[in-house]
């Protein structure tokens, strides 16, 4: 989604929601990946969703359900996540 096009951004929790609802899912089923600590993991947070947190050096003090260094740590993540769930 970019921003400019729909007239709100982050950390607006409404751009959460369109998102949300162009996927078909709720924010209980959605994990959101980011970088920063505010516009990414608070605001994600905020709307229900899980949140992980994309480390780098300019940021140490986040809050957030994972912690990742690289993109590829993502999807066996989500699998512990679906496996815990699913049980």
């Amino acid at each position: 989604m970019i921003s400019v096009k729909e007239g709100c951004a982050k950390p607006e929790a409404e751009i959460f929601n369109r998102a949300l609802h162009r996927l078909g899912v709720s924010a209980d089923e959605a994990v959101f990946v980011g970088d920063h600590a505010e516009n990414d993991m608070i605001a994600a947070n905020n709307v229900g969703m899980k949140t992980v947190w994309k480390k780098h050096q300019y940021s140490t003090d986040v809050q957030a359900d994972a912690e990742i260094d690289k993109l590829e740590e993502i999807i066996p993540l989500v699998e512990q996540w679906d496996k815990t769930v699913i049980g």
